[in-house]
């Protein structure tokens, strides 16, 4: 009995132990997201030398199928039709290589641009917010600067909605005061 017990512990000893180091070494393996950024942009400079050797090869089987092809066409060379159908598939074969690996770069660069996006879309949407919320103090302020101006006419015995439809209309703005040069001003207001 004592011993079932020992060998049920020590399953479950095994079990906790075994979970602790997988957890530890994929926590440890685990890239940062510098780490990640580094990586990816290795892969994209390891992924551009490929298809630079590949576009190399591609010209270069373009240029035999054309010598080939030319040769052909001249009567002082020998040219088999088996060697210019050669050259022809190797050429259809290289250039089919180029252009699934320009393919291929194209969607790598496209992951790449969507997180570039994704940060620019989350800066903007933060300038925006900001820019809210300038707008809204300079809101209040002008909000106050409105009721401010309506006191100061109601208390010189002026028309308010006279005043606020003249500055509407004429998009100048309208001073409160009631200087003497001004009178003609004033008699529009009473």
């Amino acid at each position: 009995m004592g011993g079932r017990i020992l060998g049920v512990t020590m399953c479950i000893w095994g079990v906790i132990i075994t979970s602790l180091f997988v957890v530890t070494i994929s926590d440890k393996l685990e890239l940062t997201q510098l780490q990640k950024n580094a990586y990816v942009l290795i892969q994209r400079l390891v992924f551009r030398d490929e298809l630079k050797r590949v576009s190399a090869s591609a010209i270069f089987s373009m240029f035999r199928f054309s010598k080939a092809f030319r040769n052909d066409r001249d009567v002082n060379v020998r040219t088999t039709p088996k060697m210019l159908k050669s050259a022809e598939e190797n050429f259809k074969r290289k250039m089919l290589q180029f252009r699934d690996k320009n393919s291929e770069m194209r969607k790598f660069d496209n992951t790449t641009e969507y997180t570039f996006l994704s940060l620019n879309l989350i800066n903007l949407w933060e300038e925006i917010q900001e820019f809210k919320e300038k707008q809204d103090k300079l809101s209040e302020h002008q909000n106050e600067v409105i009721s401010m101006l309506t006191f100061l006419c109601k208390k010189k015995g002026y028309d308010v909605d006279k005043v606020l439809q003249l500055v509407a209309d004429s998009d100048e703005t309208t001073e409160c005061e009631g200087d003497n040069d001004n009178d003609n001003d004033e008699k529009k207001f009473l």
